[in-house]
């Protein structure tokens, strides 16, 4: 779920504010839902405001801003007391007879949550009001719009486009605070290196459009084999790198072992191109003093032999 930052609160606080100032209402939340609570992201700085921002509602609760999220239409209630439909709702029970809410969309046409508006006697929105709430609400839109591409933005910078994996740079950047945290609390870490076995031939033979499919097949097959906490990337065509922490039942060796053979029992890559895939792989376990650079040219190091004694095979660095 992603984050709504404090400075685009702070505008929905004001947005909140002027809406339940001009309607002369006691409450205008920006609410948020999901597939349990409803939460109230804001609400208005009036005496009278029941909300709190950052309270949640179950839902499943005959509230009226879930109604306006399956129905993806405006709701207006004009009275509740006198409405069998809504009479005894937890708004109503909390003193608020009237309610009118539209829908608050991401830029996908998921839904985020709802701009409302709801007051202590009846109360029949205007047309002017209506058109009001709506157009505040278009620009909460807006906004998701922004959040929804600066996420996009960061994962792009951050990842392979291809694999999905992360990023030469933001491998070396997790990769110092990794290797440093290991230092400092004397902890085991470990790096493999990994190269896609006569991968050349394979776009030689088939196109790069196959060579891609194999590369995300390969990547799917070492996700498979990895922990939560561990760390992979692509760090060049046909080379990945794992950096994850190691034990004494599981030394460099054994997660090298780990990755390959998922590789190699995949059925996925063998489908694609008819025949095995398979992976080198090449470790090295981190010293006192190490740094990423000296790890990595061991692990390279210890690659390079594997390729040498015949591929489909895992050594590693003295």
């Amino acid at each position: 779920m992603l984050a709504v930052p404090d400075y685009l609160l702070s505008d929905w606080q004001e947005i909140a504010d002027l809406v339940a100032d001009f309607c002369r209402v006691p409450a205008c939340l920006v609410m948020r839902g999901n597939s349990a609570t409803m939460e109230v992201m804001v609400s208005a700085r009036r005496p009278d405001e029941p909300y709190v921002a950052g309270e949640t509602a179950p839902r499943n609760n005959q509230l009226y801003c879930e109604t306006v999220i399956k129905t993806q239409r405006p709701l207006e209630v004009v009275n509740a007391d006198e409405d069998p439909v809504w009479r005894g709702n937890p708004d109503n029970e909390l003193g608020l007879m009237s309610y009118f809410g539209v829908p608050v969309n991401w830029p996908s046409g998921e839904n985020f949550g709802t701009f409302c508006i709801l007051d202590k006697k009846p109360k029949k929105t205007t047309s002017m009001e209506q058109r009001f709430i709506k157009r505040f609400a278009h620009g909460v839109e807006d906004h998701l719009r922004l959040i929804d591409l600066s996420s996009k933005y960061q994962y792009e910078a951050s990842h392979d486009a291809l694999t999905g994996t992360f990023n030469r740079r933001v491998f070396t950047e997790i990769g110092h605070n990794l290797i440093s945290a290991a230092q400092r609390s004397k902890s085991s870490l470990a790096l493999v290196m990994l190269d896609i076995d006569h991968f050349k031939s394979v776009n030689d033979s088939f196109g790069h459009a196959v060579g891609d499919k194999v590369l995300q097949a390969v990547v799917d097959a070492v996700k498979s084999s990895l922990r939560e906490s561990d760390l992979l990337a692509r760090i060049g065509g046909e080379e990945f790198v794992v950096l994850g922490n190691v034990t004494k039942t599981e030394d460099p060796l054994a997660l090298a072992e780990r990755v390959r053979i998922a590789v190699e029992r995949a059925e996925s890559p063998a489908a694609i191109v008819g025949h095995k895939v398979t992976v080198s792989c090449g470790g090295s376990e981190l010293r006192p003093g190490d740094d990423l650079s000296l790890l990595l040219s061991r692990a390279d190091k210890a690659l390079y032999e594997a390729k040498s004694s015949g591929r489909n095979n895992s050594k590693v660095a003295p």
